[in-house]
């Protein structure tokens, strides 16, 4: 859809997450000996800081290490707080300078990678303070990217702009209709909601009761292709696919729960029943865990709440993955021989 567009007028897809601080080190660095040598000096001794906790076989920061040297002395905090202020100088000496989008989007892609390292430097710094603190950092840092994103393309465009966040039901969802806000947990739908309110901001979520997924065990190991087990009863999924088995009802289907237009209205009646008691909803993502699927995957929500539309696929299809591993071709194979090309 990008082909034969003016450069201003691309799409752009851009990522907001914070698990590239090595990629992003690199990123900011390369830019910096294009404009001036002596700063990507600078950068590369500042960011040299980290070297101590990466072990040399496998190039991975040691998290545990790391996390107990920031809860003394901050560890590397000082270091890509100032290469972070140093590309904010740039950058908006570059806006200045010359606020056209080509130009500037060189200097705003460096200068988000220092936000980046700055990210990942306060996550991994407080991986032992709980889950709930990571999440909170995580959350909050893909909004403000999001938030720098926005701000960035209406300042070099002149025009306000729209943007699409795809993201787990867990990120999206407002966190406040769920049982995660009583362990103080926010998301990014909850503070997108927040920060631009709720007449510039609309929640989608995705449903589905079975079928197969592309997921991990665990952080960092290689894909597996599972099958997805039945929604549990008490939840939506399993609510909604009690739905299709109504004579004459589709498999896949949309509900409208709250809406920014005339033209489409909500079912009041549907909401209150929906809204009548908090039901389980499973949420599934980089990480799936069939055999303890209840707590890892399972929250309460209030749904009309959490979101504004929700669209449900009664059974969904495994995304293929990029590069078909031994793990992932095994578990498709043991669920269906003609899986993914057969009908």
């Amino acid at each position: 859809m990008n082909d034969g567009r003016r450069y201003e007028e691309k799409v752009g897809f851009y990522g907001l997450d914070l698990y590239s601080m090595h990629s992003s080190r690199e990123e900011v660095t390369r830019h910096l000996e294009k404009i001036d040598p002596p700063a990507a000096r600078r950068a590369k001794k500042l960011y040299a800081c980290f070297d101590q906790y990466i072990s040399a076989d496998e190039e991975k920061l040691d998290v545990r290490q790391y996390a107990e040297e920031h809860e003394m002395n901050e560890a590397c905090h000082n270091e890509v707080l100032q290469v972070l202020k140093d590309m904010n100088r740039r950058y908006f000496e570059q806006i200045q300078k010359d606020s056209s989008i080509a130009q500037s989007d060189k200097i705003f892609y460096a200068k988000m990678n220092a936000k980046v390292v700055m990210g990942a430097e306060e996550y991994y710094g407080n991986m032992l303070k709980g889950r709930n603190q990571t999440w909170n950092i995580r959350d909050t840092h893909m909004v403000s990217m999001l938030e720098d994103l926005i701000n960035h393309l209406e300042q070099t465009s002149n025009k306000p702009m729209k943007a699409v966040v795809w993201a787990h039901n867990s990120h999206l969802g407002d966190a406040r209709a769920t049982e995660r806000s009583g362990t103080g947990k926010v998301n990014i739908g909850h503070l997108v909601r927040e920060k631009w309110g709720l007449d510039k901001t609309y929640n989608i979520g995705f449903t589905t009761y079975t079928g197969s997924v592309t997921a991990a065990n665990e952080w960092g190991e290689p894909p597996h292709f599972f099958k997805v087990t039945p929604g549990m009863s008490g939840s939506v999924e399993q609510l909604f696919h009690q739905v299709t088995t109504i004579p004459q009802t589709p498999s896949n289907f949309m509900l409208v729960m709250r809406s920014n237009t005339k033209e489409i209205q909500p079912d009041k009646q549907l909401n209150q029943m929906l809204s009548s008691k908090q039901r389980l909803e499973r949420a599934i993502g980089v990480i799936y865990r069939p055999q303890t699927e209840r707590w890892s995957h399972y929250f309460n929500t209030d749904l009309p709440r959490q979101f504004d539309t929700v669209i449900h696929l009664d059974t969904t299809r495994a995304l293929l993955p990029l590069e078909f591993t031994p793990q992932w071709k095994k578990g498709a194979d043991e669920m269906d021989e003609t899986y993914p090309f057969g009908e």
